[in-house]
């Protein structure tokens, strides 16, 4: 991965930049509560990791994954929201994204249970793709594990994503975790395109030797 300063970085042809985050926690009252409280820790930029993979080792399938531990309880719900713009490499337009994440959340019986609810806009410019998933308890007690939402869309070599993860404490003794927040993109290359190119200075060539042909006779 390259740095690129302010403008961001580049993870093979991709070049990701113009990063927001924010992260904003609230009271039962849905009150802004700054610098969240003790059973919903604040979590600043500086304590959210990025990392970049290609997902099955394809570089035509860039994942980029948030860690950290956001947490809400006490009754006090949060929410992470993140923005950012990709650009791809000629040839490889992007057509298909998807959000993961990663977390627990709770049933305890002792009053609303918790969950996790996460959109995505994806914005190509000519139209807005959303996108999004729910990790909602599936039993009594403590439910684990990643959710995903996913979408298709036209070829774009630009896109703007903005996300929304939502983090409801639930009441009593009820909290939601998240741990990671994924980030998958497809892309696919333009044979076609290169194809067309490639057969039409084929077709020139053949045209030129035959006017040359023609001329010699």
């Amino acid at each position: 991965m390259a740095q690129l300063g302010a403008s961001g970085c580049q993870f093979g042809d991709k070049v990701f930049s113009n990063f927001n985050y924010t992260y904003t926690v609230y009271d039962a009252l849905g009150n802004i509560v700054p610098g969240g409280n003790g059973s919903t820790p604040n979590v600043t930029a500086s304590q959210v990791q990025i990392v970049f993979s290609d997902l099955g080792g394809n570089p035509l399938a860039p994942v980029l994954s948030m860690l950290a531990n956001w947490t809400a309880a006490g009754g006090y719900p949060s929410d992470i929201t993140v923005r950012y713009d990709v650009s791809a490499g000629l040839g490889t337009p992007m057509v298909y994204s998807w959000i993961g994440i990663t977390g627990s959340v709770t049933n305890t019986g002792n009053g609303t249970a918790s969950f996790v609810s996460a959109g995505d806009t994806v914005n190509t410019g000519a139209t807005q793709v959303n996108l999004g998933t729910q990790l909602s308890p599936t039993s009594p007690g403590t439910t684990t594990g990643t959710v995903t939402g996913s979408a298709y869309y036209s070829p774009v070599y630009s896109v703007a994503i903005t996300k929304d993860v939502y983090l409801y404490a639930g009441t009593g003794t009820n909290s939601a975790t998240v741990t990671r927040i994924d980030q998958g993109l497809t892309e696919s290359p333009e044979p076609m395109v290169s194809l067309m190119v490639g057969g039409g200075f084929t077709l020139l060539g053949l045209l030129g030797a035959r006017s040359r042909k023609k001329k010699n006779q």
